[in-house]
């Protein structure tokens, strides 16, 4: 019985410790893979972050507010705004593509 709860208790350190290192750490949300730039939105700290590198990895920017990924890559910002949730919004949240579809 002993051994039982001290394997308990042990069991409870390492649990509580893996969810505060954890809670740090920013969790991604999403990657939007575009023609030649991945997007990737975390959320840290109930902030949300956005990380511009090539498609071939190449790190471009990183931990942007919303703010500064529209100063640096206006573009890119231009892009994703329709699809940023944003609390007060009413209607239904839809992704619009910002290119023609190709018709045959």
């Amino acid at each position: 019985m002993r051994y039982s709860f001290a394997t308990f208790l042990a069991l409870i350190v390492v649990l509580s410790s893996a969810t505060e290192i954890g809670a740090g750490q920013p969790s991604t949300i999403a990657r939007l893979l575009l023609r030649d730039r991945v997007i990737t939105i975390t959320s840290a700290q109930n902030k949300l972050r956005y990380s511009v590198e090539t498609r071939d990895g190449q790190v471009l920017a990183d931990d942007l507010t919303e703010a500064q990924l529209e100063a640096r890559h206006p573009e890119l910002y231009q892009q994703i705004r329709p699809a940023i949730a944003q609390p007060q919004a009413v209607e239904p949240l839809w992704m619009i593509a910002p290119v023609p579809l190709e018709t045959k």
